[in-house]
């Protein structure tokens, strides 16, 4: 009687260490939090992301002045680009789950207006640490947890039906230039047309603008630009020069699905895709 009492007691005991044991792997079990990494590393590509604020640790906010001159795009090769007031703004980066090392900075040297913040955005992009994305919004955390760098997506990038028409529609649509006269352009040089309101914008060396119309198959605009001069990368004044060239002149126009095809007279192309709508 005593040996299945035993016997009854270490199965008893056997029972309940696996039980405990369950339930501890139930509390100690990672916490899924819905966002795949590999999503959120592709999603902070091929979009210009406008900064929005830095909330120091020391409880200093510095506020970005809201108006388009401050951003940056991450490319696919580990460099980025952007504008850092009346400067553009180049480097590189590195991603490793959510850690973001950006370095090499490099910036034009124009000089800016009284009280630019240009030194206070380079800085902290040369301090970042980590980052997440939450919606349309890109909070990079500082060294040292000494700040946070709040950024605001200006759109997404899209995969129109390829052979669909309809699917893109001008106003309201940024497209990336992929191709100039038959030589497609490496990730680094990452160059977006958008129209708005009947208002071309796009920016190669300068900031170019202007209102356009189409008549037929025919794209025309009066265009204005800033009057800087860029040697790297090597075309791309050959680029800018063409792209306003073109349509100054009038160029052949069209869209095929997700792509815009831009042609001069003298036979200069420029394709572009279609990354927002």
């Amino acid at each position: 009687m005593k040996k299945l009492l035993g016997i009854g007691l270490i199965i008893i005991v056997i029972i309940a260490i696996a039980w405990f044991s369950n339930q501890s792997s139930k509390v100690n079990a990672p916490i899924s939090t819905g966002q795949n990494l590999n999503e959120s590393q592709d999603s902070i590509l091929w979009t210009d992301w406008e900064w929005q604020n830095t909330a120091l640790a020391n409880g200093t906010k510095i506020e970005a002045p809201g108006n388009d001159k401050f951003k940056i795009n991450l490319g696919e090769d580990n460099t980025f680009t952007g504008t850092a007031d009346c400067n553009t703004i180049q480097g590189g980066y590195a991603l490793s789950g959510g850690t973001i090392n950006i370095d090499s900075i490099a910036t034009t040297k124009m000089a800016c207006a009284t009280g630019s913040l240009e030194a206070e955005f380079s800085q902290g992009l040369s301090q970042a640490d980590s980052f997440e994305i939450v919606d349309d919004e890109l909070r990079i955390t500082l060294a040292d947890n000494s700040g946070i760098m709040v950024f605001a997506r200006k759109y997404r990038p899209l995969q129109p039906a390829p052979n669909d028409p309809n699917t893109v529609k001008l106003d309201d649509s940024t497209f990336r230039l992929t191709s100039f006269n038959d030589v497609k352009l490496p990730a680094s040089q990452s160059y977006s047309l958008t129209f708005k309101d009947g208002e071309i914008t796009t920016r190669f060396c300068n900031a170019v603008s202007g209102p356009y119309t189409i008549k037929s198959d025919v794209m025309q605009a009066e265009l204005i630009s800033t009057d800087m001069a860029c040697s790297e990368p090597a075309n791309i004044m050959e680029i800018e020069y063409a792209f306003g060239s073109i349509l100054q002149n009038g160029a052949k126009f069209s869209l095929n699905g997700s792509t815009l095809t831009l042609i001069g007279n003298d036979n200069q192309e420029l394709v572009f895709i279609v990354v927002t709508q």
